[in-house]
């Protein structure tokens, strides 16, 4: 158990000491041994979070990429073809039996997929050690051997080693209860259902590689039937574990599980800095879905790009081809030449297809039909949000629709979106700021990818942001409540209560947040409200709200108006004119706020005022009178801010506000009281009676919770 590891009492003791250690959540001197606390701890956060979406998302993405591996392989050698390469006719041939037989493969599939549930209900620990790297934790063998140094914790009076002991062995039971594994469980089945479609392809290739060499090319199709069966069947032992190597390489590749040297690195650090955890929940998987998206990125076929693709086009010598062959799983082939044809047709047929989205997202984009991450600044983005603005979504038929979790494409329509917003943009020109405009385009399209959003909040919390660090706080420790899974919860918010809501700054409002669908129609959790039509952002009618929470992607995002999408178009994000309170300074809380856009919504007359200065636009071109004599000025040599469209957009929005502020100030006659206390306040800090200045200012916060 202790793996040769301890050889005197006093290793022993700090053994056992390790093994229920907290203090690994922070900082792992020796990540050799795990702590079953601590390991536990993380179990339950992966075990909530995994309780919801995630199995659906997992098949969605397992099933783009198994669909997708016969139709590149198709696509790369049709291409050849075409392109005036006859001889990749034989492996077009070679491609149609690999990828026959689609009924027999899903049968078998899916007989596979019901073993592998039993499997993992019945033997969770076992199941958890040959699954997913990324949910994979220490075992609880050494329960055993602690059981017998808790005697002697008990008689030394070393209580706080028995109760970490003790909350140990409850994560354990806990994490072990079928009812709370059902997501990784089932993550388990999908994976095996996956193992059993390579299995099938990788079987029925050697099949027809040692069928076309035997018999010279005459290939009877029971012969070839009955040996692609027996080579299925090989590939797995009597628990059903996957045994073939190209098959497990394939396999994982789908699954995002590969082992590499960026992410053994990755995860060493992290073993050695826990505290990096709900950081990188999912390394190993979020480093292979960026190369698997990378793998369909047009730039990927540059010569000197990186990947194992890559170096699948540079092999010439049987020793390269082998080497290449050896990298993909491949080990056991009676035609090494003709395998590595195969792979580079697969490399190729991506290209093909993933040129093709670029081709059309890029229409789509100059058409204002595809969104993507958005502007540098989080502040700007979040404005133009309250908009209406719809982040990494495309238009179909005037309804637009998020394809956030569409791997591998995300990456690639995001990043094409971006880059054509930022040269579209009427407020700045693409060179201005251009390296910071790439590089964020760059990275967001890295960290908002699925199973890598942890990286999203890094920049704020080296930078101390206040919200970000309130958020993260919330984010760790909300999966940790006992049953109450944030997976199955975030269903549920998407489903009763989608609409954005004005959140406070505090750990508490945010885990409010994370379970909003108790507080539909709540004074604890106020919707924000738009302030052009007075509805709730981002709401969906029921239907509509109840299909996209089961959805992976392609949620529902509504229609955009076309009077919004001009002024999205002018670059003006000023809607946040009033954001304090006018009397004392201070933030606005939710209640004023709300308040205030519910007024403006109801008594502004936005909407028609904007649809108006749109029309002046058309017949004035004065937002493209702006751009052209713009040029490749910079914003402080020629600031949109003083342009007629922008100049009249913040006068009509201020109107409103300040006569929302005014009602607001009719509607809260204390605000009175507290501007003449304000003033008292001031006169008696003056005189230096501070005593009675800290008294006054006590009134003062009473009265401001009072209209909360």
């Amino acid at each position: 158990l202790t793996e040769g590891n301890v050889d005197d009492i006093l290793k022993l003791h700090r053994w056992a000491e390790e093994n229920v250690s907290l203090s690994k959540l922070i900082w792992d001197n020796n990540p050799a041994t795990k702590s079953l606390l601590v390991q536990g701890i993380h179990g339950v956060r992966y075990n909530s979070m995994l309780n919801g979406l995630a199995p659906l998302r997992a098949f969605a993405g397992n099933t783009i990429l198994t669909i997708g591996k016969p139709i590149s392989v198709l696509a790369g050698s049709a291409f050849q073809t075409l392109t005036g390469n006859a001889s990749e006719g034989a492996l077009v041939k070679r491609a149609l039996y690999t990828y026959g037989g689609v009924i027999e493969n899903f049968q078998r599939a899916f007989k596979l997929m019901a073993k592998e549930w039993s499997f993992a209900v019945a033997n969770p620990e076992q199941a958890m050690m040959r699954g997913r790297h990324d949910v994979k934790f220490a075992a609880s063998d050494n329960f055993e051997v602690l059981e017998s140094m808790a005697e002697g914790w008990r008689a030394e009076g070393k209580h706080g080693q028995l109760a970490l002991l003790n909350a140990a062995k409850v994560t354990s039971w806990y994490n072990n209860l079928s009812i709370n594994r059902w997501g990784i469980n089932a993550l388990h089945a999908i994976d095996g259902f996956t193992n059993s479609m390579m299995a099938s392809g990788v079987a029925r290739a050697k099949a027809y590689d040692q069928l076309l060499t035997s018999t010279n090319g005459v290939i009877r199709q029971a012969d070839f039937d009955k040996l692609q069966k027996q080579i299925y069947d090989q590939s797995f032992d009597r628990t059903g574990l996957l045994t073939n190597d190209a098959a497990k390489h394939a396999s994982q590749e789908i699954a995002l599980n590969l082992d590499s040297k960026t992410v053994k690195d990755l995860e060493r650090l992290i073993a050695r800095v826990p505290i990096l955890k709900p950081i990188f929940m999912f390394p190993r998987t979020g480093v292979n879905g960026f190369k698997m998206a990378w793998s369909y990125n047009p730039l990927s076929a540059l010569p000197e790009a990186i990947g194992k693709g890559n170096k699948a086009f540079t092999a010439k010598t049987m020793p390269e081809v082998l080497e290449v062959l050896r990298t993909h799983g491949i080990t056991d082939v009676s035609d090494p030449v003709m395998a590595l044809k195969t792979l580079q047709a697969e490399y190729r047929g991506r290209q093909v297809m993933g040129s093709a989205v670029v081709m059309g997202a890029s229409l789509m984009a100059v058409n204002g039909d595809l969104t993507g991450n958005g502007p540098v600044d989080a502040t700007e983005k979040r404005h133009m949000m309250r908009m209406g603005w719809k982040p990494n979504s495309i238009r179909l038929n005037g309804v637009w629709y998020s394809y956030k979790g569409l791997e591998p494409y995300q990456q690639i329509l995001s990043l094409t979106a971006d880059v054509v917003w930022n040269g579209q943009r009427a407020d700045s020109h693409w060179m201005e700021d251009g390296l910071n405009k790439i590089m964020h385009a760059i990275s967001m399209n890295v960290s908002n990818q699925t199973f890598l959003s942890g990286l999203a909040p890094l920049a704020g919390l080296i930078g101390r942001d206040e919200r970000v660090i309130n958020k993260f706080i919330a984010g760790w420790t909300d999966p940790l409540v006992p049953f109450y899974w944030s997976g199955t919860r975030s269903i549920l918010n998407n489903i009763i209560s989608p609409q954005l809501k004005d959140v406070e700054n505090d750990v508490l409002s945010f885990h409010k947040n994370y379970s909003k669908f108790l507080f539909t129609d709540s004074d604890a959790l106020r919707d924000q409200v738009d302030v052009y039509t007075g509805k709730p952002i981002n709401y969906h009618e029921p239907m509509t709200a109840a299909l996209n929470g089961l959805l992976p992607f392609f949620k529902s995002n509504g229609g955009t108006e076309p009077w919004r999408q001009w002024l999205l178009g002018t670059g003006w994000n000023n809607l946040n004119t009033l954001r304090t309170n006018r009397i004392t300074g201070h933030k606005l809380t939710s209640r004023e706020r709300h308040f205030i856009n519910s007024w403006v919504a109801k008594h502004g007359n936005l909407r028609m005022q904007v649809e108006r200065l749109m029309q002046a636009d058309a017949e004035g071109k004065f937002t493209k009178k702006y751009v052209d004599a713009r040029g490749r000025k910079k914003q402080k040599e020629f600031p949109i801010s003083d342009s007629y469209i922008h100049q009249e957009l913040d006068r009509i929005h201020t109107t409103a506000f300040k006569a929302a502020w005014s009602a607001l100030q009719l509607e809260n006659l204390s605000y009175k009281n507290v501007d003449i206390l304000e003033s008292n306040k001031q006169i008696l800090l003056k005189r230096g009676s501070n005593i009675e200045a800290a008294r006054v200012q006590n009134q003062i916060n009473d009265l401001l919770k009072s209209n909360r």
